[in-house]
């Protein structure tokens, strides 16, 4: 009996984790590029505060989404099974709360708050955006049995039974876009110090490392000049990069 092209695949798999313990990472789709553009071109922010820029939200939510599609490219997941990866909600913060944020679609009535993939056969082959109040394990599992049927997959062959639709929660976790302006937080009192020599300015200079209480060590990658707060201090955007994944604050001249 000849088996199919999808069981011979998966038995050299097999074979070859077993035999040399190699890790296997999933691979991004061909079509996973273009869906992100199609997607982030399509979604309006629902935000009512005017003062916040909606561009700006969403580049943040556009790199937040590559980071947890990066990190699910580099995870293993179970060569016939069809996963469904949530990806996480998406919360603004910034000096006076931390809100969770929904998207619109036009053509949609519900309001979209976190994005997830299809990941099948070790490749991540969809993405989507899904709705909190809307979409439960339940209902998306179904709509993953109306996507096999649509596109022919043969998921449960002759060769290949007991296969499963799993939803994965791993990456399930907040994808934080943070907007707090870290100028305008107090630094505790710490008692009186010592008088220095000299007081070195603050230099934003691009390639100066930083070392950030939130976020960590970075390296500047850009400043730019932004104005002057209420007590006359030079105001600067300074795009940091924080282990590759870079964030733009705004910090005044000491």
């Amino acid at each position: 009996m000849n088996q199919s092209k999808t069981s011979i695949v998966e038995t050299i798999r097999q074979i070859i984790k077993e035999s040399s313990n190699v890790i296997v990472e999933t691979q991004k789709g061909k079509k996973i590029d273009a869906q992100i553009d199609n997607l982030m071109s399509s979604l309006t922010l629902n935000i009512e505060d005017e003062s916040i820029n909606k561009e700006v939200v969403m580049k943040e939510i556009g790199r937040s989404l590559d980071y947890k599609i990066n990190k699910v490219l580099s995870s293993q997941y179970e060569y016939p099974n069809f996963y469904i990866v949530k990806l996480g909600s998406f919360v603004l913060k910034d000096n006076e709360k931390e809100e969770p944020i929904s998207l619109s679609m036009e053509g949609f009535i519900k309001t979209f708050s976190y994005p997830y993939l299809y990941v099948y056969h070790d490749t991540a082959i969809v993405l989507r955006f899904g709705s909190g109040f809307y979409d439960s394990d339940a209902v998306m599992i179904k709509d993953v049995e109306k996507f096999i049927k649509h596109n022919k997959i043969n998921f449960n062959t002759m060769h290949e039974t007991g296969n499963r639709i799993i939803v994965d929660s791993t990456f399930n976790t907040n994808n934080v876009i943070d907007l707090t302006d870290y100028s305008k937080i107090k630094s505790p009192d710490l008692g009186p110090k010592e008088p220095a020599l000299a007081k070195e300015k603050v230099s934003y200079r691009v390639g100066g490392r930083v070392n950030h209480p939130a976020f960590g060590k970075g390296t500047i990658k850009k400043t730019k000049r932004h104005g002057f707060d209420e007590e006359g201090n030079t105001l600067y955007n300074v795009t940091i990069d924080f282990g590759g994944k870079e964030k733009t604050l705004r910090m005044k001249e000491k």
